[in-house]
């Protein structure tokens, strides 16, 4: 397929993907205010909706194992990254080598969950940036995988 066709693909899978997140289910206007309520009270009880502690997320939702929430959770957090790894192998931007594709999808990534914490439609949490990297890391590796076996 034609590294432009893929390119497109590729700027509309970030756009739909960043809409997806920092939205959520809240897909009306209503849930939008009420979510941002919620959090705008719990910041003002003293909660602020930010996680720092690596693996304190992650810790918490293993031990729901296998409650829905948790697999949707965790599963969802890296399902939703790889096609950021494949789609990146395929549109050309490879030249740029792997320490740049890892620079960009963690700086999206932050974006995103800056977004989150200022709209106070989210938190900020650091284990999110960890799954999702994993996710587009797991698209990238098993295009590299895929490659050298065509070779």
């Amino acid at each position: 397929m034609n590294t432009r066709i893929i390119r497109k693909i590729f700027y509309v899978y970030l756009a739909v993907l960043a809409l997806f997140l920092i939205v959520k289910t809240n897909w009306s206007v209503q849930g939008l205010v009420n979510t941002i309520s919620l959090a705008r009270d719990s910041r003002a009880a003293g909660g602020w909706n930010i996680n720092l502690v690596p693996f304190r997320t992650i810790g918490s939702q293993v031990a729901l194992f296998p409650s829905g929430y948790a697999m949707v959770s965790l599963f969802g957090n890296i399902l939703l990254f790889i096609p950021m790894g494949i789609l990146y192998r395929f549109s050309g931007f490879e030249k740029g080598g792997f320490i740049r594709f890892l620079l960009l999808t963690v700086l999206y990534i932050l974006l995103i969950e800056c977004i989150q914490f200022v709209s106070m439609l989210g938190s900020f949490d650091v284990d999110d940036i960890i799954l999702n990297v994993s996710g587009a890391l797991i698209g990238y590796a098993w295009c590299k995988v895929l490659a050298s076996k065509k070779e």
